[in-house]
């Protein structure tokens, strides 16, 4: 809703012309769809939903894949076919329907995950129309947000705080992905250890990362701020790598779908008509289609979405 409200002061453009409104309006507006299903599932949830095992396997084949297309680009060049924005913005949209297809946890959280990523990515100058976009005021956000503080923040810092707080937990917070191993108890040197090696980790990604590189507090602050930010993802298991996947995809899927639209002046159809980003989109759809239809099931077959008990008539 915040992003509804602050983005209603952007010019929307056209179809042929999108202006910096349309695409923090589109995901905020998304968002607030994938916000609504999670509190009417968890009203009709008797239970919490259990965490799922992850599958190494699938994700290996996925990442290969992705390696050897990469490979391949940089061996052979990548064809004239693919350098077309509505394919680059096709790629995009298939690489995170893939990525919350596979997500470990609730495949609807994941979603909002990559949908927040994408809002961050857009803070800062449109390099468009020179809007500074989402900045809340702070100069130093004008520049926008630099991605290596956000992997930090989110990963190193995160980790580093959870472990802070409780070793057990951020063993914890790994195994259960794999195993239903739990570490109900560590030793004391070995969570001793285990602290000292989270605050150095801590004050590495804070210093070396952020501060003597830019010299700037903010990015230190920046860190801090994700790394809570990590820290309560780790915990609660939402999805920290599909928020930072949209966070680096975001700028360019904005930039591609206003020069797709460019070009393709203002009709949306063109993205379908074309081969390539026709037949990718038509798979991103199909895969998040797919990844819903057997996510109902599993919960139908779980008795996850049940109604709560009638109070008394």
């Amino acid at each position: 809703m915040l992003a509804l409200w602050y983005s209603a002061g952007y010019a929307a453009g056209s179809l042929t012309r999108v202006g910096p409104r349309a695409f923090p309006a589109a995901v905020g507006g998304l968002l607030c769809i994938v916000a609504a299903v999670l509190l009417a599932r968890a009203a009709l949830r008797r239970s919490p939903p259990p965490v799922r095992r992850s599958r190494p396997l699938h994700v290996a084949i996925v990442a290969a894949a992705i390696i050897g297309l990469l490979f391949a680009a940089w061996t052979w060049g990548v064809p004239e076919s693919l350098l077309h924005p509505a394919e680059i913005l096709a790629l995009i949209v298939l690489a995170l329907a893939v990525a919350t297809a596979l997500a470990h946890s609730s495949r609807t959280r994941s979603a909002g995950m990559a949908l927040l990523g994408l809002l961050l990515s857009i803070v800062g100058t449109d390099p468009n129309s020179g809007i500074t976009r989402f900045d809340m005021g702070v100069e130093a956000l004008s520049d926008g947000m630099v991605a290596g503080i956000v992997l930090i923040g989110l990963f190193v810092a995160g980790d580093a705080l959870v472990c802070l707080a409780s070793p057990a937990l951020f063993l914890r917070t790994y195994t259960r992905l794999f195993t239903a191993w739990r570490a109900s108890r560590i030793p004391l040197p070995v969570a001793l250890a285990m602290r000292l090696a989270a605050a150095l980790a801590l004050a590495y990604a804070c210093y070396y990362e952020a501060y003597e590189f830019s010299h700037s507090y903010f990015d230190v602050a920046s860190v801090l701020v994700f790394g809570i930010l990590g820290a309560a993802a780790k915990i609660l298991g939402w999805n920290r790598f599909l928020m930072f996947l949209g966070f680096a995809l975001g700028g360019l899927l904005d930039e591609n779908i206003r020069r797709a639209m460019l070009l393709a002046d203002g009709d949306p159809s063109a993205l379908l008509r074309r081969p390539v980003s026709g037949t990718l989109l038509v798979a991103a759809v199909a895969i998040l289609a797919s990844a819903a239809v057997l996510s109902l099931r599993r919960a139908a077959r779980g008795g996850n979405l049940q109604p709560a008990p009638a109070g008394p008539r």
